[in-house]
């Protein structure tokens, strides 16, 4: 019947007419998010990371390159990275450099066994180096204080916020800092009697904790006292 098919058609136009205006609609919504993405990475320098916190390590073509906050600091550190660690807060962050020895070669006996690391931390836009020479170290979990042993063996407490060092022991074989970074325990071995003492470093006194353990003691951690 003609009469019907013209009401049909009537009655279903204005359904396509709604789709269309909702397509357009959501097409220019999108649009809209997008450019006003586009002006906030552009007002903040383009920065997508805005974390006051945030330190980032890069390693290229033999350097240490930094980031704070989403920038590139302008110093950088010639060597090759290893072993990073941050406190709990993550505003300090921590980490070893192996500088190149031109007298090594690299798959010699002595470049293999005499290895040694420069120590370095980063805090908001400043990179410090602490010390020379280290073989191993832990960072305090308050980020206050480190606790490092030297290509030597020997055991020193060392201040972050200074680089002020104190020797605390020799040949020294395992160690560990407390989270406020106030103590040290630590192991000495006797080589000779085959046994091994353990120490407490409160950061001016030296206690016995024990001795006659076996040579391979270790420290696997320490609380605040």
């Amino acid at each position: 019947d003609p009469v019907e098919s013209v009401e049909t058609v009537t009655e279903t136009a204005p359904k396509k007419f709604n789709m269309k205006t909702l397509i357009i609609a959501g097409v220019a919504a999108v649009v809209v998010i997008i450019i006003l993405i586009a002006i906030i990475v552009s007002a903040t320098g383009g920065k997508y990371i805005i974390s006051d916190t945030d330190i980032t390590l890069f390693e290229a073509d033999g350097e240490i390159i930094v980031c704070n906050n989403g920038k590139k600091l302008s110093k950088t550190i010639e060597g090759s990275y290893t072993d990073s660690q941050s406190n709990l807060e993550g505003d300090i962050v921590t980490f070893m450099v192996e500088k190149e020895d031109s007298d090594k070669e690299e798959d010699s006996f002595d470049y293999s066994m005499d290895r040694s690391y420069d120590l370095y931390s980063v805090k908001g836009k400043k990179i410090k180096e602490l010390a020379n020479d280290i073989s191993s170290y832990i960072l305090s979990a308050e980020g206050n204080a480190i606790a490092y042993v030297d290509d030597e063996g020997t055991l020193y407490s060392l201040r972050v916020s200074s680089a002020k060092k104190e020797k605390v022991a020799e040949e020294v074989s395992g160690y560990a800092i407390s989270p406020n970074g106030k103590d040290i325990v630590y192991v000495v071995k006797d080589y000779e009697e085959s046994t091994a003492t353990v120490y407490l470093f409160d950061g001016s006194d030296k206690t016995k904790i024990g001795s006659n353990f076996e040579t391979g003691t270790d420290v696997v951690g320490l609380s605040n006292g």
